[in-house]
């Protein structure tokens, strides 16, 4: 199973440890900031994806 983090960075760099998720997933591709226009592309494959600001509105599902 694959994991899509959009935006990692919260309030400063490497603040989040990612690592305890390892256990759940097979792949974890960590993004610190996504842009609108990205959204869907980073996404891509990955059956999960945790989201902070990143907005997933009709267009993107």
């Amino acid at each position: 199973m694959k994991l899509a983090i959009l935006d990692s960075y919260a309030l400063t760099p490497n603040d989040l440890d990612w690592s305890p998720l390892e256990t759940v997933v097979e792949e974890i591709v960590v993004y610190p900031r996504t842009p609108y226009n990205k959204i869907i592309q980073r996404i891509g494959d990955a059956e999960l994806a945790i989201v902070n600001k990143s907005y997933i509105d009709e267009t993107v599902l």
